[in-house]
């Protein structure tokens, strides 16, 4: 220090609040996209041109859904060594357009993980640079629940189609067999019975009926077969129902029941439930073969929130509190996943020619919408390492404080000779030459009608002359239920039976809630239609 000189103290005060806020701000916002990325549903990259992966974003929900099953790593890996041949090309192709055109760029793409395939949406914009490359931003979405939901609604719609096009034909061809049933009838109560002929018309009869057999089956699996639905207990159907099965299973195939006893109450029509069963079973069967197996049948009850949480279409059902789960799974040989969506489908079989209709399945699923239900199924084929299975569950709505109800059987009585005037309305000509013979043979006095108009016009001026009415659904000009509401105005206590090859347009209770006594579907047995007139007739039930 020089002769005079003074030790000097400089000091600077810089005010750094603005800077202090700023790194607040940029510490709150940096937890806030955090936070958000947290919650994102998504798996999020940065990949440059070449398909390097810059960087990575994910989080607790999504780290399970980073594909590993390539080469490389994802951090600084390529998207050529990470994802499988096929995936990667198209994500390179669609990293490569939206490069070039600067627009954001959406794909769909599938990738196998260890407990099965998953699907996700890969939505593409363009960052700009990357370490000097050019770079994009690839957002990936697990959409499988919507693919799962997208299959179902496409399954219900085709099935729906299939439906309308089997009840088209399925009248039309009721109303042939009702011809070729009809005469094969009277033709052989004419004949010297076991004679030749007698012979000869007894087989065109039960082909007839063979026939007849497979269009309810048809009817069925479209969910168009009208069926008689009672309430009760599908516990002790089930269990009736493996009691019979245990006695037809082959002795290597194990039958297992987990089956809870208070299960509810379901409205439903025994016989089809029995048959829907039955097919699933003898599936089973089928599936196990040869080898040792095991056949499962689980029964419990569900509520809705479980229900719904698996289904897309439930707002229908949406004062149902509770459900019927059944469960048939058997350990057989697995279904290959490409014939899964199939596998309901009519007449698709993987069985040999001769071994199989391919109706089976799809009748069960068609009674299963009969009933309201629903069905899943899941399959997983056989390896080297682990037996294969397929599991179809079942779901019934339940319905609540009712109490099962006894199915009164009616017996087959031969039909009995009676009086009495009929009103005939039928277009088919040659379906009222049958009713017209064999009426007649019984002693019933016929008037006959082609069509609704004429019939009202003949009615109006014949009151008192007719005894019982007796039409057909789908006419010309006028339908038999507009007819039968036109009558009961004004004869509410004259006994109406309809019938149909097959409708739409009106089912069996709201025939009966019309008034109308009887609603038969063709081809009608001519024995139980002549014991049904005379019990209409005699006020009998």
């Amino acid at each position: 220090m020089l002769e005079g000189e003074q030790d000097v103290c400089v000091a600077f005060i810089m005010d750094n609040t603005l800077q202090k806020e700023t790194e607040k701000s940029l510490s709150e916002s940096n937890e806030r996209l955090k936070g958000l990325l947290n919650t994102l549903p998504d798996l999020v990259f940065i990949i440059n041109e070449n398909g390097q992966v810059i960087d990575t974003v994910t989080n607790k929900a999504t780290e399970n859904l980073v594909y590993k099953g390539g080469k490389g790593s994802v951090a600084g890996g390529y998207i050529q060594e990470i994802l499988p041949e096929n995936v990667s090309q198209l994500v390179m192709n669609t990293i490569h357009k939206t490069i070039e055109t600067k627009e954001l760029q959406k794909v769909e793409y599938a990738l196998e993980f260890e407990e099965g395939q998953l699907w996700f949406e890969g939505r593409c914009a363009f960052i700009g640079y990357a370490h000097d490359k050019k770079a994009v931003l690839w957002v990936a979405r697990n959409i499988t629940e919507q693919k799962m939901l997208e299959t179902q609604l496409r399954e219900s719609q085709k099935m729906e189609a299939l439906g309308t096009l089997s009840g088209g034909i399925a009248h039309e061809f009721n109303n042939i067999l009702t011809t070729i049933l009809g005469f094969a009838e009277i033709s052989l109560s004419e004949l010297p019975e076991k004679s030749e002929v007698w012979e000869n018309v007894a087989v065109i009869r039960d082909s007839g009926k063979r026939a007849a057999d497979l269009v309810k089956k048809i009817l069925t699996f479209s969910r168009m077969d009208v069926g008689h639905f009672i309430i009760l207990d599908p516990v002790a159907l089930i269990k009736d129902a493996i009691v019979m099965l245990r006695a037809t299973i082959p002795a290597n195939i194990e039958v297992i029941t987990d089956i809870s006893e208070d299960c509810g109450m379901i409205k439903a029509d025994f016989n089809q439930l029995h048959q829907a069963l039955i097919n699933l079973a003898t599936n089973a069967v089928h599936a196990v073969g040869g080898i040792n197996g095991k056949i499962e049948f689980c029964c419990r009850k569900i509520d809705s929130s479980e229900f719904n949480s698996l289904f897309i279409d439930t707002e229908k059902n949406a004062d149902i509190k509770n459900y019927f789960q059944l469960v048939v799974r058997d350990m057989g040989h697995g279904i290959p996943e490409k014939y899964i969506n199939k596998i309901l489908e009519p007449f698709f079989t993987t069985k040999e020619v001769g071994k199989g209709t391919g109706l089976g399945l799809s009748i069960v699923y068609g009674i299963i919408e009969n009933h309201h239900g629903k069905i899943v199924v899941d399959s997983r084929e056989k390896s080297d390492l682990r037996h294969g299975e397929t599991t179809f569950t079942l779901y019934f709505p339940l319905v609540e404080n009712e109490r099962a109800q006894i199915e009164l059987v009616e017996k087959e009585n031969k039909a009995k000779q009676g009086k009495g005037h009929i009103l005939l309305v039928e277009d088919d000509k040659s379906i009222v030459k049958v009713y017209k013979k064999y009426l007649e043979s019984l002693g019933y006095r016929l008037t006959i009608c082609y069509d609704g108009n004429e019939a009202i016009k003949i009615f109006n001026e014949n009151q008192q002359k007719f005894d019982l009415l007796f039409t057909d659904m789908a006419m010309p000009r006028m339908s038999g239920k507009v007819l039968a509401q036109e009558v009961l105005k004004i004869s509410p206590d004259l006994p109406v039976i309809l019938s149909s090859g097959f409708s739409r347009f009106i089912s069996q209770d709201e025939a009966l809630a019309l008034g109308i006594r009887k609603y038969l579907q063709k081809p009608i047995e001519l024995a139980t239609l002549g014991r049904i007139i005379d019990n209409c007739l005699n006020g009998v039930d």
